[in-house]
């Protein structure tokens, strides 16, 4: 377990530990161009891998953001073991406040049998009103690191040691997993985040304070809390949510009134309609427009490649007592306090999380996008497909002689709302026979449907009989202008196999396998 001493508040974010990045510093707007002759040397070749790794972190940290993608889960380890608790975390991936993408590809342990008794005198009081309490907060962060590996001989330096006779061939990206006093700091100092400018859910779409509205005179009024008459705060800070009825539109300094001396007409509340709003906001965010005087455009862009190295991403917090056992000058043995109702321990909530496209396309529809689990219910789909023999008189037979042609069954979850023409133009039939190797399309003599008191299902007659073993596939069109369709009040397309998740409504052609053995003699 690593144990980092608590940093000091005045140091300037991102200040580096030991600059283990090999890609800054670096320049991600320059790349190598290549001519006939040209002579390279590593820092060259050094230059063409910093170019494409850095504008991918850019790409990253600006247009994706900073936080958990998936995993990293910080949970308590069950049963705990006799030296004491341990910590799990488990495998993920998250990207930092440079846009550098950090795996942890297995579970990682984190013992808290004890901890540096230096480190615990670090560590700040889970109350904030009463600071000597013998509960305690600490927390897990993570961080990149690029670990060199694979030394291979190099030709030394004059004057040289014997080290310099090696250096490592490769560099992996790696992490360091730490308990910290300090939570990381804030990253928007390099990152925008519109969650600061949209507030709560609910209040997404009205004024927040320090949101503008330009009247029809062209004066620009801000929406903020009122001031004393020579415009200065009032004491009575009203920024508590039980206050915020007293939040009210002023004038911007910077503009004079319309008419000066006179009172000061106050413009309505915003009625944007949901989408101008969102667009709006959106616009703002984009223009890097300040919201109560805090900004939140990304700062220099230079920070992302002059050569910082710490950026670290918080996990979790933990609530930690120092136990009963025997401590010593060195080690304070602690106990995570148990979880309850209102708080677990650890708090995995207190991280940033990096959604997805499709996470946020879910939120956003209400739907996931490829289905949840209860969506098969009531869909149409195909079920298992079975082939056997059939006689001169259209019964199943297990006589190889007597085997007129191949009947083909697939069952279905609906019936199908269509005719024998319409049937011929949605599903296909593929086979491979005795000594070929490539899948080929086979007209069956008939297509129909069945019905019994297992279900519906269609029928496909090959004529004659397969005579050997035959792998084939039957494809029902659920796409398309040849789509099957359920025979309901409200037709439904064939969404694919029993067992996929479709949303509603959604087409899938339906691809089932099978291989026919013929009876035997």
């Amino acid at each position: 377990m690593t144990q980092t001493l608590s940093r000091d508040p005045s140091d300037p974010l991102f200040q580096p530990i030991n600059d283990s990045d090999p890609a800054t510093p670096g320049d991600p707007l320059s790349r190598l161009r290549f001519h006939y002759g040209q002579c390279l040397s590593a820092e060259d070749f050094e230059a063409e891998q910093r170019y494409f790794v850095l504008r991918q972190r850019l790409h990253n940290a600006l247009l994706h953001g900073v936080g958990t993608v998936w995993g990293l889960a910080i949970r308590r380890k069950e049963p705990p073991p006799e030296g004491g608790d341990q910590l799990i975390c488990e495998p993920g991936m998250a990207i930092d406040p440079l846009g550098r993408e950090i795996w942890v590809t297995q579970p990682l342990c984190l013992d808290l049998a004890a901890l540096e008794t230096r480190f615990w005198a670090q560590l700040a009081s889970t109350d904030p009103a009463d600071p000597e309490a013998p509960t305690r907060r600490a927390y897990v962060v993570l961080r990149y690191q690029a670990c060199p590996s694979e030394a291979v001989p190099v030709i030394p330096l004059p004057c040289g040691d014997d080290q310099d006779g090696l250096a490592a061939s490769r560099l992996r990206d790696s992490f360091r997993l730490c308990l910290e006093a300090e939570a990381p700091p804030d990253p928007y100092a390099t990152v925008r985040d519109i969650s600061r400018r949209l507030g709560s859910r609910d209040r997404r779409l009205g004024p927040r304070r320090g949101d503008r509205w330009r009247a029809a005179d062209g004066t620009i009024w801000i929406y903020d809390q009122p001031r004393n008459a020579d415009g200065t705060w009032r004491a009575d800070d009203p920024s508590t949510p039980a206050r915020e009825s007293d939040l009210r539109w002023r004038i911007a300094p910077s503009v004079p009134p319309a008419s000066p001396g006179g009172p000061l007409p106050v413009p309505a509340p915003l009625t944007l309609h949901p989408w101008q709003g969102w667009r709006q906001g959106l616009l703002d965010h984009a223009l890097n427009d300040p919201i109560a005087e805090v900004t939140i455009a990304p700062g220099p862009l230079e920070r992302f490649w002059s050569g910082a190295d710490d950026a670290a991403l918080l996990l979790a917090s933990l609530d930690l007592e120092a136990t009963n056992l025997p401590s010593t000058a060195e080690l304070q043995p602690v106990r995570l306090l148990p979880a309850t109702a209102a708080a677990s321990n650890p708090d995995n909530g207190v991280r940033a999380v990096l959604p997805s496209v499709q996470a946020v396309a879910d939120l956003a529809f209400g739907i996931r996008l490829e289905g949840t689990e209860g969506q098969s219910k009531g869909v149409l789909q195909a079920r298992l497909v079975s082939a056997h023999a059939l006689d001169t008189n259209g019964q199943p037979t297990a006589s190889a002689g007597g085997a007129a042609a191949t009947l083909i069954e697939v069952g279905l979850s609906h019936p199908l709302a269509a005719d024998a023409p319409e049937l011929a133009k949605g599903i296909r039939l593929l086979c491979k026979p005795s000594g070929s190797g490539r899948w080929q399309t086979l007209k069956p003599e008939t297509i129909r449907l069945a019905s019994s008191p297992e279900g519906s299902s269609v029928q496909l007659l090959v004529k004659p009989a397969w005579s050997s073993r035959t792998p084939f596939q039957v494809v029902l069109s659920g796409t398309g202008p040849a789509a099957l369709l359920s025979d309901t009040p409200r037709p439904m397309p064939m969404a694919g196999v029993v067992g996929e998740v479709v949303p509603p409504g959604s087409g899938r052609d339906a691809h089932l396998f099978g291989t026919y053995t013929p009876p035997t003699p």
